[in-house]
This record gives structure tokens, sequence and C-alpha cells, in this order.
């Protein structure tokens, strides 16, 4: 760290170890005329909660920034927006791959193994798969194959929910979110999500063959949808 009065002649510097965030150690001494300031350590505490929140995650900076801001306001005051946002971008960069820029470039990423950290949550990890219908186009396909396993002797409705408004956007295609759920002990339970790129017939009865392929066993007796 740098002290903020390096134009008016001080090259104060101190240190902040990442375990020790409130611990100011300082380097170079600060000159007599310089007036210190009282928020060093909580401008870099507010800084390192934003470096948390970006590669954890995959929110636009101006979001993680006012969150935050909520919570570190009288910091935040002595922190624009401005002065942390390419900051907020490279934390981010370092975690999340850019946004795909065509169909073949997501199917890349999700196959990716560094890519791999992205899916794992609290209790388990996301499969994923690439799948394409008789008409040669691609789709994609995400779920944890635990949850999967646990539920699916016990399923006897599903219901499928189809968005665009929630959904990854590539050039190439129109992509549309596809959530089945299943009723679960009295509860829609969520299981599988589909990313289709087209809305055809054949897209549609390769995806049901895959539901079926993964509820093979499972006694089901009623399908809802929207349409």
């Amino acid at each position: 760290m740098r002290c903020r009065n390096r134009q008016s002649g001080c090259f104060g510097t101190a240190r902040v170890y990442r375990d020790e965030i409130d611990v100011l150690i300082e380097g170079q001494s600060h000159s007599a005329s310089c007036i210190q300031s009282e928020e060093a350590v909580r401008i870099v505490r507010f800084k390192e909660e934003l470096r948390h929140a970006a590669i954890r995650d995959f929110t636009r900076p101006r979001e993680i920034y006012d969150a935050l801001a909520l919570v570190y306001d009288d910091v935040a005051a002595l922190v624009p927006f401005r002065s942390v946002r390419g900051s907020i971008t490279r934390w981010r960069a370092t975690m999340f791959p850019p946004s795909s820029n065509s169909l073949m470039d997501m199917s890349l990423q999700l196959s990716n193994p560094r890519n791999a950290r992205l899916f794992f949550h609290e209790r388990g990890f996301l499969t994923t798969r690439i799948f394409r219908d008789i008409d040669d186009k691609m789709h994609f396909l995400l779920y944890d194959s635990d949850v999967v396993a646990k539920v699916v002797g016990h399923i006897r409705t599903i219901m499928l929910d189809f968005t665009y408004n929630t959904c990854s956007v590539v050039p190439d295609a129109n992509l549309q979110l596809g959530t089945v759920m299943c009723v679960y002990h009295g509860h829609a339970i969520p299981v599988l999500w589909f990313i289709m790129s087209r809305r055809t017939t054949n897209a549609y009865r390769k995806m049901c063959s895959i539901i079926r392929e993964l509820f093979a066993t499972s006694n089901i007796l009623t399908i809802v949808t929207d349409f």
C-alpha cells in the first residue's frame, strides 16, 4: 500500500496480509507533514471483500460493488466504483472464463478441465454433458448425478419449464434454458438443466430421450410442462 498523499510528497508504504487483514505493517514511514488516514485498514478490508465476491460469484462488477457498498457505506464513500472497476474485472477473470462467442466456444469451455471447479457446490458436483440431436445441432445438459440417483426411485411427477430470460447469450444461437423438476416428498426439486440451441421437434425429442435414460427406473405417471 502507498500513502494516498503521495502527490503531496509523502512516500509512506505499508503492508496488510490477507490472513491478518486488520493489522497494518508499516514499511517506509510517512513524511512529517503527512496527515495519515485512519481509514486505511477499513479500505483494505473493503477491497478484499470485493475481491472475494468477484472470484466467488459471476456477477456484474457494478452489482458486486453496490452490494458491498451497503455494508461498508462509510468506506465506499472513499473508494468510488470507478477506482475499483478494473480490479474487480481482473479478479473475476482469474476464476471465470470469458463469455462464450459461439456454441463451439461454449462446448470447449464446458469440457475444459480447468473450468471443472466452477461446477462444484457445497454438497456435490454438477455433471456437464454435450449432446447433439438428429440434425447435428449442439445442446447442453447439467445435473448432479448424486441427486438424480437419490430421487429417481421416488419420482411419479416431473415438471418442465423453459425460459429465455435466464440463459447464456451467444451470437450464433438463441439459447433456451429448460429446467426439469421432480416432485419429491411433496416438493418440486430442480434436477436437470438443459441449455437448448434450437426449438425444433428433433431437439426436444433428443432432450426427452435423455430424460427417459436418466429416469429409466422411475415410475413417472404425470408430466407437467408449459407451452
